[in-house]
């Protein structure tokens, strides 16, 4: 959600910078790049507008190059036009929630988030350094050959600067992939999709590197196009027949849609020692929530009992197949068992006729 308009905001600029003034794809492309800046504030906060503007000013830095007057001006409009797109619902939710807003998006979620270990996701600060290369899989080898022969070739004595579009193309991949690299090694938190943000530019530097090595016989070019057909296939028969299992058991979805075709539709829904935030997606509007706005959940079948006693109607339970015993016999509530997908279960809790109020 954050890498497609990063991607088409960078794809904007590079247009943009490597266009004829005359171009009318110049001015569109640098428009591009900040209507796409300000969806990616939405999509993903303060990274959506760091990443942008620092990978653009990093190229300029590596490139050895001012910023042209048209780019600097642009930062007057193109900031207003980023602002105006983001505020879409920023502002909304500042005007609705208040400081709550700030403190819960920006200061937990994004600088406790990176700061800290808040969220329990540690990893070494090299981290990233392998994760990326493997997220390049099947063009691994090629991304590897580029980035060393662009290392080699920029210590080398020999080495001459270059204006061609290829080595500018490969500065601003460069540019785009050490950006987030640095920027989430740093992070206290660290989880394998953060990085993808830099895949683009990775994929293109391998592409740069299988072109370089297709060129050279038709039998090396007949392998690329062979590996490329084959990645190709491969990815259209996981997406069919592997990744809908995988999906199913990462997903609360098909247990909400189970219940609300059983007819709880309008019912709350709560985890049973488990929290599950992908209900947020599912079960918008149903979810039990405390005083602070964030996720309950239950934490024994007496509290069940409490639950189910307030509501005066039945309650839909998340529960992890292991938990199912400790309310499948309860005196208090029965339960019926709806549907699970391996990971989770979801069940409908109904009070007893001869239940009472436990003091």
């Amino acid at each position: 959600i954050l890498t497609f308009p990063i991607t088409a905001a960078l794809t904007g600029f590079y247009l943009y910078d490597r266009s004829d003034r005359s171009s009318r794809v110049r001015f569109a492309g640098l428009a591009a790049f900040y209507v796409f800046t300000g969806l990616a504030i939405l999509a993903k906060g303060l990274v959506g507008l760091v990443f942008p503007f620092a990978i653009v000013a990093f190229y300029h830095l590596i490139s050895l190059k001012m910023p042209s007057k048209e780019v600097l001006i642009s930062l007057i409009w193109g900031t207003l036009l980023t602002v105006a797109v983001a505020s879409s619902w920023y502002l909304p939710m500042y005007l609705r929630h208040g400081y709550g807003f700030i403190d819960e998006f920006f200061i937990q979620h994004h600088f406790q988030r990176y700061t800290s270990n808040k969220y329990q996701h540690p990893q070494p600060f090299h981290f990233f350094l392998w994760v990326l290369p493997l997220m390049t899989i099947p063009w691994m080898p090629f991304f590897i050959v580029e980035v060393w022969r662009n290392i080699r070739d920029r210590f080398s004595r020999e080495r001459t600067r270059s204006c061609s579009a290829s080595a500018s193309l490969v500065r601003f991949a460069f540019a785009w992939i050490i950006v987030p690299l640095v920027f989430f090694s740093f992070s206290g938190s660290k989880l394998p999709g953060y990085i993808l943000p830099a895949v683009p530019p990775a994929v293109v530097l391998a592409a740069i590197a299988a072109a370089r090595f297709a060129n050279r016989s038709s039998f090396r070019a007949a392998c690329v196009k062979l590996l490329a057909v084959t990645t190709l296939v491969t990815i259209i028969i996981i997406l069919q027949f592997v990744l809908p299992g995988f999906a199913d058991n990462d997903s609360v979805k098909r247990l909400i849609t189970s219940a609300d075709d059983r007819g709880y539709g309008m019912n709350k829904v709560v985890g049973f020692v488990t929290i599950s935030h992908n209900a947020e997606f599912y079960a918008a509007g149903r979810l039990l929530r405390g005083s602070d706005g964030k996720q309950r959940r239950l934490n024994g079948p007496s509290e069940v009992t409490e639950l189910l006693m307030s509501e005066g109607k039945p309650v839909l339970l998340l529960i992890r197949p292991e938990h199912l015993k400790h309310v499948v016999d309860d005196p208090e509530f029965a339960v019926e068992m709806i549907a699970d997908n391996g990971e989770l279960a979801i069940v409908a809790a109904t009070l007893r006729r001869d239940a009472t109020p436990k003091l």
